[in-house]
């Protein structure tokens, strides 16, 4: 499902609603809220958290954002046992299959801006043609064909797009796709665990949602600090309005045996808590979602979402508390962003909040000034909610809606208002290019000195096809506070008539930063490939490596492609860069195949 948008009827719903069942709910969540001043667009940064209250929330307040508190959810210690495989099934399937249709009305947005679509932008920091910069070059390690469609086992096997996502810890690597999961040796690629679907973690007495279903969009993310893998996925519950994140951490950086703490967290309001993404940061698991309310016409966009999870209790295993924030009242267009996730082997500023951006376009909806990225700082206080906030970072801005200002970039690869449009070979069906977000993850990385905050999404590269915007965002101070973020690097990487899209992107402990996507034209099938630059001064790629050509296109009804990758630097010696993605081995309808590959650049040895 798409964010920041406005979905259209559509018979999917129906069929949604016809397929899930009603559950008996074990448990509920009882709520209590904090006041806190609001804005008004033009944003300013927010007030301080206010007194307690008991009322309930009002959506219709606008300007106005209340942390809201879930009762803790308790953990289910779970052990499947080492090299644990879920027996295959007859074919069923998942969610995701269900809200696939209506494509064009879930990306319409419900304010336009009569610049929308101008092709008289030129992107400055298009690499293009020419020579090529950073004197990267890419040597690949250990890789290896992962989780694929139709052969996982389990239930819900069988679903599109694929959502791969997965990270590296000091042993293994995680893996996981719509509806499972699997571990592998990193060493020699060899799977130890899996697959096996996430609701196998869960307790059927005590979570009966998250013990029942394989809803989709998964995300690992590795806890460095702590050494544990989060592993998460969506529960919905549509026949009763409720909804649920599903959250495991492992009891170990080794989950070979099986060895999680499961939680099942129902989402604080009845919205679906849709294309969620996580961050790992020093007092929380922070995640943002994409909100959706049911309606008798469908599914409707109700802005974006922000929750902090109570990290040190969940490596524990114990009761965990959720503080949550709906900013739908803030700003309806607030929403595809991502919460910023913790690699670097030193902490972020104590006290430091957890940033959140996302971008905003002048040649799109919603009437943006100019092309930019917002940072938004969340605040949580588990001790005492009421302290808890999510306020606009007030970074160097020369635009009303106090962003950061970037090169100027096209959001439309495909023309607008389009986003299906790239091609492949042997096939007339034309891929979803999903250029209206920032692409999985926001990578968090301090070097002691500088702060770096590295992200990715797709634009129109000058060739006119789809390319890479990938962006080095650096603070040159260590106060938590600070709001002197600025742009240190950015380019658009997309020479050529090869399409770029789906990236993801990551920075090394020597400033090393690499990017992968997909790629794919009307004469080659969709691929994998990983490009770099070493010269952190350096806005252009030094090195592409096409790595993985598949030997196959979809050519079926749908034209998801994804929805996103993952790009991780190993914890063992901060340099090696892991990437998953997926491809097709043939020809075909939901055929794809995923794969994980390790690699270093020239100045990593």
């Amino acid at each position: 499902m798409r964010e920041r948008g406005q979905v259209g009827k559509s018979p999917r719903y129906r069929l949604a609603v016809t397929i899930f069942a009603a559950f008996v709910l074990a448990a509920s969540l009882v709520v209590a809220q904090a006041g806190r001043p609001g804005a008004r667009r033009p944003v300013r940064a927010l007030g301080p958290g206010g007194d307690a209250d008991a009322t309930s929330v009002d959506v219709s307040d606008v300007g106005v954002a209340r942390p809201i508190v879930g009762k803790p959810a308790k953990a289910h210690a779970v052990t499947l046992g080492r090299g644990y495989r879920s027996k295959p099934t007859s074919r069923s399937w998942s969610t995701r299959e269900l809200f696939l249709g209506a494509e064009e009305g879930e990306e319409l947005k419900p304010v336009a801006s009569a610049s929308v679509g101008r092709s008289d932008l030129t992107d400055a920091v298009d690499q293009g043609q020419g020579p090529r910069g950073g004197g990267a070059s890419i040597t690949l390690g250990t890789g290896f064909p992962a989780l694929k469609q139709g052969s996982n086992g389990g239930p819900n096997s069988w679903s599109v797009p694929p959502d791969t996502v997965g990270d590296v810890g000091s042993t293994v690597y995680v893996q996981a796709v719509n509806t499972v999961f699997a571990v592998y040796n990193k060493a020699t690629g060899l799977r130890t665990f899996g697959p096996a679907p996430q609701s196998a973690l869960y307790n059927p007495a005590t979570q009966p949602i998250c013990a029942t279903h394989d809803d989709g969009d998964p995300i690992v993310v590795y806890d460095e600090a702590a050494g544990r893998f989060v592993m998460s996925q969506f529960a919905l519950d549509i026949n009763n309005d409720m909804y649920y994140e599903c959250i495991a951490v492992s009891r170990d950086g080794d989950p070979t045996q099986g060895d999680w703490y499961a939680y099942e967290f129902q989402y604080p309001m009845d919205f679906l808590n849709d294309y969620p993404k996580f961050g790992v940061w020093p007092d929380g698991y922070y995640a943002s979602f994409n909100q959706f309310k049911f309606t008798a016409s469908g599914f409707k966009w109700h802005g974006g979402g922000a929750i902090a999870y109570e990290r040190s209790q969940m490596i524990t295993g114990d009761p965990a508390q959720q503080i949550y924030f709906n900013l739908y009242p803030i700003r309806q267009d607030l929403g595809g962003m991502l919460p910023s996730d913790w690699d670097s082997p030193t902490a972020p500023p104590a006290g430091m909040p957890n940033l959140f951006l996302m971008f905003d376009a002048d040649d799109a909806f919603w009437g943006y000034s100019d092309d930019q990225v917002e940072f938004w700082a969340f605040t949580v206080d588990f001790a005492t909610p009421a302290n808890s906030s999510f306020d606009q970072l007030l970074v160097p801005s020369t635009n009303p809606e106090d962003g950061l200002d970037v090169a100027n970039f096209s959001p439309w690869p495909c023309g607008a208002p389009k986003f299906a449009c790239i091609p492949q070979k042997n096939s007339n069906t034309k891929l979803d290019s999903i250029p209206d977000r920032l692409m999985n993850r926001l990578q968090y990385w301090n070097q002691g000195g500088n702060q770096h905050l590295v992200v990715n999404h797709t634009v129109k590269s000058n060739d006119g096809g789809a390319g890479v915007r990938w962006y080095d965002f650096m603070n040159p101070t260590q106060n938590p506070s600070s709001t002197a973020w600025a742009v240190n690097n950015q380019g658009t990487y997309g020479p050529g008539n090869l399409q770029r899209w789906m990236g993801s992107a990551a920075m090394n402990v020597l400033g090393d930063l690499a990017i992968g996507y997909s790629t794919s034209s009307g004469s080659r099938f969709p691929g994998i490939a990983v490009a770099a630059r070493t010269v952190p001064a350096s806005n252009s790629i030094g090195a592409e490596r096409k790595y993985l050509t598949g030997t196959g296109s979809e050519r079926g009804q749908f034209n998801r492609w994804g929805d996103y990758s993952a790009m991780s630097v190993d914890p063992t010696d901060n340099c090696t860069f892991w990437y998953t993605q997926q491809y097709y081995t043939k020809t075909g309808q939901w055929r794809w195949a995923t794969h994980v590959q390790s690699f270093t650049v020239s100045a990593c040895t």
